[in-house]
């Protein structure tokens, strides 16, 4: 009987010595697939934002890409103001709102915009993309005049050589958050309500300022220009603004 008891005992530590080493093996195995630097993998994207992106807050995934006014080709611009003209890079005004107090959600970027804008002419911005896409436009404006409606009869928006037909914008003075007057220096986005076709390789966008009354109805009218936002469809799109004019100001 004892011999019996002493099989029995035996026999059952050798199934649990082989149970053991099978329950290690395996978790040798599980270690072995997982990622020796424990490392998560995500998806790729477009880290690289385009050329003059200038907006920190751009939501993640998007490319803003920003072309400032006063970087344009003055040549030969003459520009009419409420009381004075001027010409070529006479038009190009000085505004770092950092200065003033004013919060840089409303400040002129770049430190400068465009005034003496009563009167006819065309800033043109040249660009290049590496691929065609659709972008949304955004025109960042002020007005020294009251609330203007304007349209494209009175506010033309070329987009290689296509005359966009886009819903009217009331372009207002800046808001100034310091409540210290200086509406002057403070401006708005306006999201222009059709988008512009982008080509791959070289493109056009021409802002005018068209013969109009609507100051008083019986003056030109025009906004103060700050610059122009493109926000393409296609973030992995890269633009660039190869027409920017160096040593305007």
């Amino acid at each position: 009987m004892k011999k019996l008891i002493v099989s029995l005992l035996a026999l059952a530590m050798c199934a649990g010595s082989v149970f053991a080493l099978s329950a290690c093996g395996g978790d040798k195995k599980e270690e072995e697939n997982k990622d020796p630097d424990n490392t998560e993998q995500t998806p790729g994207g477009n880290e690289d934002s385009t050329g003059g992106n200038n907006d920190e807050d751009t939501p993640s995934g998007t490319s803003l890409f920003v072309m400032e006014f006063e970087d344009v080709d003055f040549t030969g611009k003459i520009g009419a103001g409420l009381s004075g003209s001027t010409q070529g890079l006479g038009m190009i005004q000085a505004s770092n709102g950092a200065d003033f107090g004013l919060p840089e959600s409303v400040s002129a970027s770049n430190g400068h915009y465009v005034s003496y804008t009563y009167s006819e002419n065309q800033f043109e911005f040249t660009f290049t993309s590496d691929k065609a896409t659709e972008v949304s436009i955004t025109l960042r404006l002020n007005s020294e005049i009251g609330s203007v409606r304007y349209d494209s009869k009175s506010l033309g928006i070329v987009f290689n050589d296509e005359d966009l037909q886009y819903s009217a914008i009331t372009v207002s003075p800046g808001e100034d958050p310091t409540g210290m007057g200086l509406t002057a220096h403070c401006f708005t986005d306006y999201k222009i309500s059709v988008k512009g076709e982008v080509k791959a390789g070289e493109n056009t966008l021409v802002i005018e300022t068209r013969e109009n009354t609507l100051n008083g109805g019986s003056s030109f009218a025009a906004p103060l220009f700050d610059c122009i936002k493109l926000t393409p469809d296609d973030t992995s799109a890269k633009l660039e603004f190869t027409g920017k004019v160096e040593g305007n100001y």
